[in-house]
């Protein structure tokens, strides 16, 4: 477009369908029942970016001439990039590849959607995208962009829940341009499952339920080597303790 538009104004002329995507190297977004969902909310004018129609015909579209006033952005949005930062993880610059693929992920704890973690894809040791969640719609959404090129290469997930990174999945597989989940119908990964079938002792630092100075949460996320100093209930030892 001649000038940075909402992703609505920009592609009104393609006349999108359920399941369109468009995509940069930084954000995506899927047109859903509700309009355009994601983390990409505009176009930037000189921006490259790849859309993806679920029409049966080819699509022809142009862009407004004009943005109107009132289609202006909100300050902190960025038509380039999610709105939030992440901090557990450190990904590599989406440039360094020529392609990726994206997920769309509900994170749980128990069933119950957990919105304050983050999430990480990493590849051969490499982190290829990370994101934390968005919470504009009805449930938080990780809109999680993996970096890469050609197919068939493993991807290691990864959660920072409370400061403690842990193993979410491992059978996945890249695809370039391949697309994992959409927002109302999100791979869905529950924490407390993960824990379950990775082992309670596995995480990063190598701590055991067994040892004095590792506590945890009911649902078997690692709260620290310290006391905890909030009232509930905690495992220490394998065994349930009670702070008061």
């Amino acid at each position: 477009p001649a000038t940075t538009m909402p992703l609505g104004q920009a592609l009104a002329g393609v006349n999108p369908e359920k399941g369109d995507q468009v995509k940069s190297q930084t954000a995506f977004a899927y047109y859903g029942p509700y309009g355009w969902e994601g983390n990409l909310e505009a176009l930037e004018s000189g921006k490259g970016y790849l859309y993806l129609s679920t029409d049966t015909v080819t699509k022809t579209f142009v862009y407004p001439t004009v943005a109107p006033r009132t289609s202006a952005l909100a300050p902190h949005s960025s038509p380039l990039a999610p709105r939030n930062s992440t901090l557990a993880f450190s990904p590599v610059d989406p440039a360094d590849y020529p392609d990726n693929m994206t997920m769309v992920i509900l994170l749980t704890e128990n069933g119950a959607p957990l919105a304050d973690a983050e999430i990480a894809a990493f590849i051969d040791g490499e982190c290829r995208g990370a994101a934390v969640a968005d919470t504009d719609g009805e449930q938080p959404l990780y809109y999680l962009l993996v970096a890469g090129e050609g197919s068939g290469q493993p991807i290691q997930l990864q959660a920072s829940v409370d400061g403690q990174v842990i193993a979410l999945r491992n059978e996945l597989t890249y695809v370039s341009d391949g697309n994992i989940g959409t927002p109302w119908e999100p791979l869905v990964i529950d924490v407390y499952e993960a824990l379950q079938a990775t082992g309670i002792s596995e995480y990063a630092n190598g701590d055991s339920v067994d040892d004095d100075s590792v506590w945890y949460t009911l649902q078997g996320m690692r709260y620290g080597n310290r006391k905890p100093n909030a009232q509930g209930v905690y495992l220490r030892r394998g065994k349930k303790v009670v702070i008061k």
